[in-house]
């Protein structure tokens, strides 16, 4: 529903109904045994959200938004214990603000949100303790604060920059660990960089040739819930390149990505002590065509 109170001022509001049937039929067959989990829910959600928006001027407005969204409950795979399996709604309550600015020629457009967002039963993903088992847990409540900005200008037709940054402070306000039971309040949530980065420059000829730069950095992310130094990835870099032809028809592209060879990890299994490193450098040719 959208409401123009005046030829600046507008509000609008939705509200997103959900029905989820969320079941598990699992059976593993051990040396030790046969474990077996058999179970179902269902459930009605009711996600609204309302915003505003305010015309400064042809260039620039002024916006926010607030809205309920909910992530339903459902069942972890991985696991031999219904118990362990089963985990709880997820609800989200957000805010923001911010701001958009446009030139009239499309030469230059910014963006800047700041938002809060209030969590209960964050549903986090962990290993289980002295076992191989990979569950869903929910932790009572989880605080997210940030800004995000982006921006594209083009100082001619041919050359095109863009850029965006993004920060999250992510913490846990009330966790215990069901496991040890360690309290972590004010500890970083895993998986949730503090910041990420990125930018491209690109200049097309009027041949069909290009030239593309991009950049991205990722601040220092955690892996674990008590924010342990050995699960722990520094914040890093990685630059990518290519060059190419393009036409309607078809294009080709030599790409390099990760110059530099930057090594870091996407993942990090505190349990088993495993990761995922990152793709290494690479080069390559692409080709693309339509008909």
């Amino acid at each position: 529903i959208v409401f123009k109170a005046s030829d600046v001022f507008s509000i609008d509001a939705g509200l997103r109904i959900q029905s989820t049937d969320t079941s598990i039929d699992r059976l593993k067959t051990s040396p030790v045994g046969v474990a077996p989990i058999v179970a179902d829910r269902d459930a009605t959600y009711y996600s609204p959200d309302a915003g505003f928006r305010v015309q400064m001027s042809d260039e620039f407005s002024f916006f926010g938004r607030s809205s309920l969204s909910i992530k339903p409950k459902g069942y972890s795979a991985f696991t031999d214990i219904l118990g362990l399996a089963a985990f709880e709604d997820e609800s989200a309550r957000s805010n923001e603000l911010g701001f958009e600015y446009a030139t009239k020629d499309d030469a230059f457009s910014a963006r800047v949100t700041v938002f809060d967002i209030s969590i209960d039963d964050y549903q986090l993903e962990r290993s289980v303790p002295q076992a191989t088992d990979y569950i869903v847990i929910t932790a009572d409540e989880v605080s997210s604060s940030g800004l995000e900005a982006e921006m594209v200008w083009k100082p001619i037709p041919q050359f095109e920059l863009e850029a965006g940054i993004g920060t999250n402070d992510v913490t846990f306000d009330n966790h215990v660990d069901p496991f040890t039971n360690a309290v972590l309040d004010g500890f970083d949530v895993p998986f949730t960089p503090e910041y990420t980065v990125r930018g491209s420059a690109r200049y097309s000829f009027d041949n069909g040739v290009f030239l593309q730069g991009t950049f991205r950095s990722i601040g220092e992310t955690f892996f674990d819930e008590p924010n342990s130094a050995m699960f722990r990835q520094g914040s890093y870099e990685v630059y990518d390149a290519q060059v190419g032809y393009s036409t309607d028809k078809y294009s080709v592209v030599i790409f390099g990505k990760n110059l530099g060879d930057e090594g870091y990890y996407t993942f990090i299994n505190p349990q088993i002590f495993a990761a995922t490193p990152g793709d290494p450098e690479t080069f390559g040719i692409r080709l693309d065509t339509s008909f």
